[in-house]
């Protein structure tokens, strides 16, 4: 995860509560933002401070993830999964 926001425009779906969504949803219409511009200034330093409490366990994590994708990809193709 980069320390500097990411470029305008670049957003992810995460979900939240029914009732607190319904309540953004007004909210946002009323001041004319988007979740992203209205929620990154409200979460952002919390969200930053508990990555880097916990970055080591991240970081163990993807390293984790991508040995798994690496092997996956470097698997032999057994006779069953051929087409043909």
């Amino acid at each position: 995860m980069a320390d500097e926001p990411t470029r305008p425009g670049a957003t992810r779906t995460t979900r939240i509560p029914a009732d607190i969504g319904e309540k953004l949803e007004d909210l946002l219409e009323v001041l004319g933002m988007t979740s992203s511009e209205y929620l990154s200034p409200v979460i952002r330093a919390q969200v930053e401070a508990d990555h880097k409490a916990h970055a080591k366990t991240i970081n163990a994590l993807r390293r984790s993830r991508e040995a798994v994708r690496k092997a996956r990809s470097e698997a032999p193709v057994l006779s069953n999964e051929l087409e043909g």
